[in-house]
């Protein structure tokens, strides 16, 4: 999976590496980006350049050298985009309504084709740049944002934020200097002045149909049917959401000729999912655990999920999932190693394989396989499925085993 940084910068490129820091010094696990792509304009462009990518002095470079990174992300003049106006000269800054409707279509565009390959995680920073090009990128991601996806807004302590020469916390003293009055301060210090928002939004796309675009007449006409289909996708997606399905069970089928996952009531199912054998069997295996939950609670109001668990866990409880595994009818490779690596490629696939590409995101939402990455330090990350378990049930040859002699969904 290719991480993504999309920001929006307008004569402040410090947001870039503001946000750099957080996701690759504070967040947990890190970040690692393979590119950054920037949205700004022609004084934005040239900030960035002179500030962030100049060879001897960018900020950027220092950034990457100060923190030894070693594969450095992608990152040069050719993943800046400069907005346009109407007739496609590059505009300076965001003052009129028209150029705010090009920015609107430039932004739609990019978020589109940086989130068209599925193997890809995007995550966009709102934190430079005009207010109307936040606006506008949070809708961007409204419209085309996966599950996967995530906007931030990047803060920093008013004093620091002052520092026209601050661009990060530097990982040695660094003396940075006020705009105005008062003393000098030491970049190295304020590593915990730098915080990073996750702002939720509703994702649309899996509720939008593609819209078939007609060729206008020169820029002008370009931009007048882009509006119109942007529009046109809104309503769409309003529609959708106002008439769509509520919810059914999650049924997984355990099929002869192959392992099924439906979603629907009453024999109607409006998804169904084919699985492996194996990539069934470990999903089973997930919701066995949510509903061994001893918990009177329902599912969105439990805090311990003793139903996530860590990769050393499934090491341990191997015998168990081979159970499991030699009962479900099909063909499939049954030599399992049961080694960690194993569990990880396993999840990866049931992932992004099987649920993602072919689930709506309402669907998914419930379906996945989630992560728990921020346990207390020093734990690993859990593994369990996000859906609450009464949505859960089994039809067909379900496997079959003496759940007495095992522990009720094993403690961490």
């Amino acid at each position: 999976m290719k991480n993504i940084l999309l920001s929006a910068i307008g004569m402040n490129p410090q947001v870039l590496t503001e946000a750099l820091y957080y996701y690759y010094k504070k967040w947990d696990p890190p970040i690692v980006f393979d590119e950054i792509w920037v949205i700004t304009t022609t004084k934005g462009k040239k900030g960035v350049i002179d500030e962030l990518l100049d060879k001897e002095n960018g900020r950027f470079h220092r950034f990457c050298k100060d923190y030894d990174i070693q594969k450095a992300p992608r990152f040069d003049e050719s993943t800046i985009i400069v907005l346009k106006d109407r007739d496609g000269a590059e505009l300076e800054d965001v003052r009129t309504i028209q150029d705010g409707k090009s920015l609107a279509q430039d932004v739609y565009r990019t978020v589109a084709k940086l989130t068209d390959d599925l193997q890809t995680t995007l995550f966009c920073s709102i934190a430079g740049g005009r207010k109307t090009m936040g606006v506008y990128l949070s809708l961007a991601m409204q419209l085309y944002g996966r599950p996967q996806d995530s906007l931030c807004h990047v803060l920093v302590d008013e004093k620091y934020e002052k520092c026209p020469d601050f661009f990060y916390p530097t990982p040695d003293n660094f003396t940075v200097h006020r705009r105005g009055e008062g003393a000098p301060l030491n970049a190295a210090d304020a590593k915990d002045q730098i915080d990073l928002a996750i702002i939720p939004f509703i994702r649309l796309r899996a509720h939008r149909k593609k819209t078939r675009r007609t060729k206008g007449t020169g820029a002008q006409g370009e931009q007048a049917q882009y509006e119109e289909d942007i529009s046109k996708i809104f309503v769409e997606a309003e529609y959708a959401l106002a008439s769509a399905p509520i919810l059914g069970r999650v049924i997984l089928r355990f099929e002869k000729r192959l392992p099924l996952i439906a979603v629907g009531k009453g024999g109607n199912y409006q998804v169904v999912v084919a699985l492996t054998v194996k990539s069934m069997a470990f999903y089973y295996w997930m919701v066995l655990q949510k509903i061994r939950c001893r918990e009177k609670r329902t599912c969105e109001k439990c805090k311990d999920l003793s139903c996530y668990k860590t990769i050393e866990w499934m090491v341990e409880q191997a015998d168990e999932f081979i159970e499991i595994y030699d009962q479900i009818p099909g063909h499939g490779d049954r030599d399992w190693k049961g080694q960690k690596e194993n569990y990880m490629t396993l999840i990866s696939e049931i992932k992004n394989y099987y649920l993602l590409p072919q689930l709506p995101e309402a669907y998914y939402e419930t379906m996945k396989i989630d992560t728990l990455s921020k346990g207390r330090k020093g734990h690993s990350a859990r593994y369990g499925i996000a859906g609450d378990r009464r949505l859960f049930k089994f039809e067909g040859e379900v496997p079959q085993f003496n759940a007495r002699t095992r522990s009720a969904g094993g403690r961490l």
